[in-house]
């Protein structure tokens, strides 16, 4: 869902179309907006648009709310030519006079702007606008819960202020006396305010939050930034020296929306020889919930189940019949989903061709055919002994690997993740690599621990602990939501609701979930047992999955307002509180394709021929008639070559790819050159996914003439080559 908006006024707006609101960080790019200017020079030419000088990109402006454009350097009422101009729709930017951003509340100056690179149309204030260069994403991370949760974030009024907590020896005992003064409402003058308790998906609602200025430090054993932000909002424009309010919104799903919550449970199963047992007792799972805890009608209608099967390759091997099925397209009801189990799934009589399946294209299935509702969390159970196809294998029919699934755009859907891998003693080798593969899948937004569970393949009650104890937990809480028309994620952390004997969830447990009678027909619960890890981490995952869920129906953005804050949590600083994506659009992702397809190309003629790294790269380039020459003298690494993106070189991540050289790939081992060519390549295929799934690019006008090319979408740093 985008969060949108058309400024209301009673003066004529300007005709620039309205503008999705998105999280932007330009500041890591290009060093900041207008007042970090020392490092990231603008040229601007007289009638033309400027640019920056390092990476040669048109400078760009976004306007905040109730801001007018002018005919000339004057703010006079008799001097306006479009009053209320449509916020934060970007414009080019064709001259800077007289800009001063020495306070960065009250900026001075004029910029000069049109709506197109071909002229300009006007002038607007310094204080009426925002430089927006080439944009990176900032978001907050899942605030999590239990154990893995974290502070909120505090916003300070300098970047002093900020930098005397980071840098104190005592730095968490003065960050939680910040936190318990604004419990108190006794608030720090430092402080200008906190973040929200509500947790707002950057998938699910945009907002603005340029970063004018940041501060990179190794700090805490890894890359510490702190970012000065301007935190806009559509809707309003903060008076100056007015303070906005500290966090606020409910952590808690109350009224209709606890009433009318559901879940979707989906399992994504290998049904190949080896699994026939495990789909049985999944059915059996489903069967005994729907005689206990979702045998009242109105529960068993919000908890709606499918099942996508996953084989291998039919090309090799045409008696698999599928590589990936879906089962249940539109979600089924207990009752139904088992009916359905019972009719159509079942594993093949015929053995794949090596051991390892197509778990990413079960996963990838799941994820672009299933009819998800929107009314509640989605839970996505895969359950398979065997582990995946790495890119470039024969078999592999997604190219992509764990991180490149786990980045699909198709994740917005409020997607979490269970995992349960079954060990065969047999295949002791494949262990490591399944569990790596499935954790990876299964590391849900809260936390840094995989929803992981490994059985042993010789002990089937096990599996069906896993299986039984995801799935009653979720029912449980969904039952108890609709009872008292509330549910509390937090608490939930903590116990989930023990069932009683009329099968309706009462006063919580300190287990997971009760065990119940062998008959399942509602009797008195066994007393729980101990804790256990997976008790634990399963009651937090559905519990990150209902703070997701929250933050999609009554998430509000932050206010407009200029703050420091640090990327990290205060008190931990081992758990990230700020997210960088880059904000990119199809021409950029399209030169980004081309460019590392050439290099995939290189590494591996280079590996062939016994070439150095860059003579096979300027062959590859001579074959594909681009005629680029790479002077050997001066590209010394990748990064100096000028084949990639010129953008691409400050962005504030580490990339091996940008680093390499002659020498560096000469040193490298065979198996570090194959894990680099795999690595590269998933996300090469990850970037093409991204390319051709048109819903997952996000307009930032809904009547710009040319939206195709300007949409954009938030690419995770991680995934950068």
């Amino acid at each position: 869902m985008l969060y949108t908006t058309c400024i209301q006024s009673t003066r004529r707006p300007y005709t620039w179309p309205a503008f999705h609101a998105v999280i932007l960080l330009a500041g890591s790019l290009s060093g900041g907006l207008a007042n970090a200017q020392t490092t990231h020079e603008i040229d601007c030419q007289p009638g033309k648009v400027c640019r920056e000088k390092g990476t040669l990109l048109p400078l760009r402006a976004l306007p905040r709310p109730f801001s007018n454009l002018y005919k000339s350097k004057e703010a006079k009422d008799d001097n306006v030519l479009a009053a209320n101009v449509k916020a934060f729709f970007p414009v080019y930017v064709f001259d800077r006079q007289e800009v001063d951003y020495t306070n960065p509340a009250d900026p001075k100056g004029w910029y000069q702007v049109g709506s197109t690179t071909s002229q300009p149309l006007g002038w607007m204030q310094a204080k009426d606008v925002m430089e927006w260069r080439q944009a990176l994403v900032v978001s907050y991370t899942h605030p999590g819960v239990g154990e893995e949760a974290r502070k909120p974030v505090l916003m300070f009024n300098t970047k002093q202020a900020l930098e005397a907590v980071v840098g104190a020896a005592d730095r968490p005992e003065q960050a939680n006396k910040l936190y318990e003064q604004i419990k108190n409402k006794q608030y720090p003058d430092a402080v200008i305010s906190m973040e929200p308790n509500q947790f707002i998906d950057i998938g699910n609602k945009f907002y603005i939050l340029p970063v004018l200025d940041y501060k990179v430090e190794n700090r805490f054993d890894d890359e510490t930034r702190l970012l000065q932000i301007t935190a806009a909002v559509p809707e309003q424009r903060s008076n100056p020296g007015e303070k906005p309010p500290m966090g606020g919104g409910s952590d808690k799903i109350e009224g209709e929306a606890a009433k009318n919550l559901t879940a979707d449970i989906v399992f994504v199963m290998d049904l190949t020889k080896s699994m026939g047992p495990y789909v049985d007792m999944t059915k059996e799972t489903i069967a005994q919930l729907a005689r206990t805890v979702t045998k009242d009608p109105e529960i068993s209608k919000a908890v709606k189940f499918g099942i996508i099967g996953y084989r291998d390759k039919v090309e090799l091997i045409p008696g698999l019949e599928f590589l990936a099925k879906n089962f249940t397209p539109t979600l089924l009801e207990d009752e139904q989903f088992v009916e359905v189990v019972n009719k159509e799934v079942k594993a093949t009589s015929v053995d794949s061709k090596d051991y390892a399946e197509e778990v990413y294209a079960g996963v990838k299935e799941s994820l672009t055919s299933t009819q998800w509702r929107p009314t509640g969390p989605h839970f996505l159970v895969l359950i398979g002994d065997a582990s995946a196809h790495d890119p470039g294998h024969p078999q592999s029919t997604t190219n992509l690997d764990a991180l490149g699934v786990r980045n699909l755009p198709e994740w917005d859907k409020n997607v979490y993740v269970f995992a349960i891998h079954l060990r065969d003693e047999k295949f002791k080798a494949d262990w490591e690599i399944a569990e790596r593969q499935f954790g990876t899948i299964a590391t849900n937004d809260q936390s840094k621990q995989p929803a992981l569970f490994p059985v042993d393949v010789t002990k089937s009650a096990d599996f069906k602990e896993a299986a039984d104890t995801i799935s009653k937990d979720i029912a449980i809480v969904i039952a108890d939501a609709k009872k008292k028309n509330m549910v509390d994620p937090g608490k939930i952390a903590v116990a989930i609701p023990v069932l009683s004997e009329t099968g309706e969830a009462t006063k919580p447990s300190t287990a997971t979930s009760p065990v119940l009678s062998e008959t399942g027909g509602g009797g008195a619960p066994v007393p729980p047992s101990k804790d256990s890890d997976m008790d634990r981490t399963i009651r937090q995952v559905i519990a990150g999955a209902l703070i997701s869920y929250l933050g999609t129906i009554s998430g509000k953005p932050p206010r407009d307002v200029t703050f420091w804050a640090m990327d990290r949590d205060l008190v931990d600083p081992r758990k990230r509180a700020l997210q960088v994506h880059l904000l990119i659009n199809r021409e950029d992702l399209s030169s980004l394709i081309l460019a590392l397809e050439r290099v995939t190309d290189a590494l591996a003629t280079a590996e062939l021929t016994q070439m150095k790294f860059f003579e096979s790269l300027q062959a590859i380039l001579g074959e594909a008639a681009k005629g680029q020459d790479i002077n050997f003298e001066k590209a010394k690494k990748l990064a100096e070559s000028n084949l990639l993106p010129k953008w691409i070189e400050s962005l504030p991540y580490k990339s091996a790819i940008l680093e390499m050289s002659d020498d560096k790939f000469e040193a490298m081992a065979p198996a570090e050159r194959s894990e680099l060519e795999k690595g590269l390549k998933a996300k090469l295929q990850l970037y093409k996914d991204i390319s051709e799934k048109v819903d997952a690019w996000k307009s930032l006008s809904e009547q710009d003439q040319d939206a195709n090319a300007n949409k954009v979408y938030p690419l995770a740093l991680d995934v950068l080559p």
